[in-house]
């Protein structure tokens, strides 16, 4: 009878101890998962940036429109176009089958110019209608070998009245919904603005003039200066608060796991919010 008593307790020693080892697997298969899911929404430093994960699975018409610096200053910043060229090839790649999404590619400078399709070139100002991904490429191939300006200046202003009058235009020319998200990348640097709070106020006009049109629209900042200039990254994380986008710092990670997709705020998704 001992003996039998011996037994059953050895049993229940092994049945803990197998309980044990199915609890530890099953914490480590989901914590596998968890840390998964977080490295994805946060590759780009943004623990709320949840854009890449909707993107694929969004169907409704979105205009995006990509604001690129081409100031004097981006030699140095980005000296070969890297985020300006080569990031949104990569995205090219993944989103450009689908036919929902269609763009506009601007630059700024002293100037502001849209990218037109017809002359394929850069032109000052006017109304361009948004386009596919193979004029987006287009686009991209023609800023990729076009000489920049050293003496260049950055321009704020000038760069959202040209986005905030071809955005206007397009409202009136097509039909609902009218959605827009628009990803400003620069760094940092505007010399026609004082404040974050003025960077702020062009957003929130942008934002308002949308709305009071029948559309709306997101802005994400994507930064591309110095790590340790803060004072050009809040200009950039003011932009992107004041629009209700995404804030990218490039500095945080290396520059293949930038996804430029992180930044395109949907307006009515959770992270167009």
């Amino acid at each position: 009878m001992v003996l039998g008593l011996h037994f059953k307790r050895l049993g229940g020693v092994i049945k803990n101890f197998i309980l044990t080892l199915l609890t530890v697997f099953i914490f480590a298969a989901c914590s596998d998962v968890e840390f998964a899911v977080q490295d994805k929404v946060t590759k780009n430093g943004n623990p709320t940036n949840t854009c890449t994960p909707i993107l694929p699975q969004y169907g409704k018409n979105l205009r995006v429109s990509f604001m690129v610096d081409s100031s004097g200053s981006t030699f140095s910043t980005d000296p070969n176009k890297y985020y300006r060229v080569k990031v949104l090839n990569d995205f090219i790649a993944t989103y450009g089958t689908k036919t929902n999404l269609n763009y506009s590619y601007g630059m700024f400078t002293t100037n502001f110019k849209y990218f037109n399709p017809d002359a394929n070139s850069f032109v000052v100002n006017g109304e361009v209608p948004f386009f596919n991904s193979s004029s987006l490429q287009s686009a991209l191939d023609v800023y990729k070998n076009l000489s920049l300006d050293r003496n260049g200046g950055t321009y704020y202003k000038r760069a959202f009245a040209g986005v905030k009058t071809n955005t206007l235009a397009d409202i009136g020319a097509v039909g609902s919904p009218k959605s827009y998200s628009v990803v400003f990348m620069s760094d940092g640097k505007p010399e026609d603005l004082d404040s974050t709070q003025e960077a702020a106020a062009l957003v929130e006009d942008l934002v308002m003039s949308v709305a009071n049109s029948g559309g709306a629209v997101r802005v994400s900042g994507v930064y591309f200066g110095p790590s340790s200039n803060n004072d050009a990254k809040n200009v950039m994380k003011a932009i992107a608060t004041a629009g209700h986008g995404q804030f990218i710092d490039t500095n945080v990670l290396p520059q293949n796991s930038i996804d430029i997709a992180d930044a395109i705020s949907i307006p009515g998704e959770p992270c167009g919010e």
